[in-house]
């Protein structure tokens, strides 16, 4: 069993402080933003009876665009302002509107991370006590480490050449981790089943972290909407998530190198081959190129990766830690 400080020790220490730094101004301006809402109706009417929704908003709604001025004459001015001022404008003013979009967003976020595990669930193979046992039971039995409360779904895809795992979920009802069959082959085909063990840990690491949570995705998916910002905050959020499933992956698999990771350098058929002491060598050095490209990606480097385990410690966000 991992205990609830060994888990407190795989997380990033500046996860959880960017996770706050996100999060916080997105809850501050909703509440905000509701309270004006639902205070000042009155000013927001007017807001939106002046600015918003205009009396020549509404007539060029209701009129073609290539009609004229005399189109617009002929519209019946009784039903634009019935239009405007009974339906329109009420609705929203109406502080039920701003509960309906964050519902409506809500919902949408929602589909989308169900899309993904109903993609994957129909597209792969769901394994279980028929269908390679032996992984299933392994992996059910890491499941009960971290005291998750259900064993999530296992389910092998074709990754047509590509190596992945990831982890989804429908929300409030069940958890799957995802692995693509490149990977999973191999570790079988070789009997890597510290590598594969990695994997599967890293992943299960976002499903206890949190990561994939529906509420997790409202209040993280806003920064990464903004140019600037997603680089700043998102993207470096995404990354200290990625170190902290790193260290749980380790900590499953017992692997202290970080070669578990080589797989993703190297390739499937070339992993194994490669001297990790010369590729610690010639990668554990300062590269402003390097750093460069690490800004830009939701992942961490992965020399950064393999060195960040390898050497004990939490991989630098933005720079190269020593």
């Amino acid at each position: 069993m991992i205990t609830k400080e060994q888990l407190k020790r795989c997380k990033h220490p500046r996860g959880q402080i960017i996770f706050y730094l996100t999060a916080i101004p997105i809850i501050l301006s909703i509440v905000i933003f509701l309270g004006w809402w639902a205070i000042s109706p009155s000013s927001l009417k007017n807001i939106v009876s002046t600015q918003v929704i205009t009396q020549d908003a509404i007539v060029d709604l209701v009129s073609d665009d290539d009609g004229g001025e005399q189109l617009q004459k002929d519209v019946d001015m009784e039903l634009v302002d019935v239009l405007r001022n009974d339906i329109l404008v009420p609705l929203v003013a109406s502080p039920i509107t701003p509960i309906l979009i964050m519902i409506l967003f809500i919902l949408l976020i929602v589909a989308i991370v169900g899309k993904t595990y109903g993609d994957s669930l129909g597209n792969g193979v769901k394994l279980s006590k028929k269908q390679f046992p032996a992984v299933y039971e392994m992996f059910d039995e890491m499941a009960k480490e971290i005291n998750l409360s259900k064993t999530p779904d296992i389910i092998l895809m074709n990754g047509n050449g590509t190596l992945n795992a990831f982890a989804c979920t429908i929300p409030m009802v069940r958890d799957a981790v995802v692995i693509y069959s490149d990977i999973f082959e191999r570790c079988l085909a070789t009997g890597d089943m510290q590598t594969l063990k990695f994997i599967l840990g890293h992943e299960l690491g976002h499903i206890k972290f949190k990561h994939t949570k529906w509420w997790y995705r409202f209040l993280t998916m806003p920064m990464d909407l903004i140019p600037g910002v997603n680089y700043i905050f998102a993207r470096a959020l995404s990354r200290a998530n990625e170190y902290s499933c790193d260290k749980l992956g380790a900590k499953f698999s017992g692997d202290t190198s970080g070669k578990s990771l080589l797989i993703l350098s190297a390739g499937k058929h070339n992993y194994q081959d490669i001297d990790l002491e010369e590729y610690m060598q010639l990668h554990d050095k300062k590269s402003i190129w390097v750093t460069i490209s690490n800004f830009f990606m939701d992942h961490p480097i992965n020399s950064w990766r393999i060195i960040a385990i390898a050497k004990g410690h939490h991989g630098g966000l933005w720079f190269r830690k020593k």
